[in-house]
């Protein structure tokens, strides 16, 4: 029983269509994974908006601790200062996080919660951030302060 020499040992690469093959799928997966993928600015508008949230729950969870009224100012569309948990102010400027603005509805430029946690106007307040063609929206809820 003799047996030829295989000849499949003068192969040692892969064929240019196998190589091309490869770069297609690649490229599809690719192209599939980019669309699944959220826009910057949608990113950079949740990153803004769940600062404000956290600063506005911040400036309530003070209130109620220091059993005092405490009060989250916006300065600007892009700006807003509030007292920091030892002494003093911090001011946060979202122009580094995002490329938007912020309205109020109704419009307080302020919130100032009262030593019980109970926002003091009286009302609700909406914050709506915007960035290109996406905003999202915060609510002050009137008798607790929780921001939704």
């Amino acid at each position: 029983m003799n047996r030829e020499p295989n000849n499949l040992s003068n192969y040692d690469g892969f064929t240019l269509i196998e190589l091309i093959m490869v770069i297609v799928i690649i490229g599809i997966l690719a192209f599939v994974a980019i669309q699944k993928y959220p826009s910057t600015s949608d990113m950079s508008l949740a990153t803004a908006a769940s600062m404000i949230r956290s600063d506005i729950r911040s400036v309530h969870a003070l209130a109620m601790a220091q059993h005092a009224s405490k009060t989250l100012t916006f300065n600007s569309s892009t700006e807003y200062e509030f007292p920091a948990a030892g002494v003093g102010t911090k001011t946060r400027n979202l122009t580094n996080i995002f490329d938007g603005a912020i309205s109020f509805n109704p419009l307080p430029t302020n919130i100032t919660f009262n030593s019980l946690g109970e926002p003091t106007a009286g009302y609700g307040s909406s914050i709506t951030i915007t960035t290109g063609s996406s905003t999202k929206t915060l609510t002050v809820l009137q008798y607790t302060g929780r921001v939704e």
